[in-house]
């Protein structure tokens, strides 16, 4: 969960859930989503993802394979994310690292 949270923010250029330096939640509001997360957040939160990598000038391919790779790791339930971080660096999203060398690593 927190790598894909992270990778969310990577991703929307802009935080899932609002949170200080140390990692408080900034108000009730940011609690009751965290509490009540479930499809309609997850939805939520794609569409703005989707909408970020549109305005950066992502293929389609790239939109749905990002989307995706969201979507699963922040499931709402733990059993339905990827149980370890091999089976997140499988995910196509991870493709182009692995052709371009295996190290994990892109170039900027």
């Amino acid at each position: 969960w927190s790598f894909m949270v992270v990778l969310y923010r990577a991703i929307a250029h802009k935080p899932l859930i609002e949170a200080d330096d140390r990692d408080n939640l900034r108000s009730k509001r940011e609690a009751m989503i965290l509490a009540t997360w479930g499809p309609k957040a997850l939805f939520e939160a794609l569409t703005d993802a989707r909408a970020a990598l549109v305005a950066d000038g992502a293929s389609d391919i790239e939109q749905l394979v990002a989307c995706n790779l969201l979507g699963w790791g922040l499931q709402p339930k733990p059993q339905d994310r990827p149980q370890s971080f091999d089976e997140v660096l499988a995910h196509p999203f991870f493709a182009a690292t692995k052709e371009a060398g295996g190290t994990g690593v892109t170039e900027a």
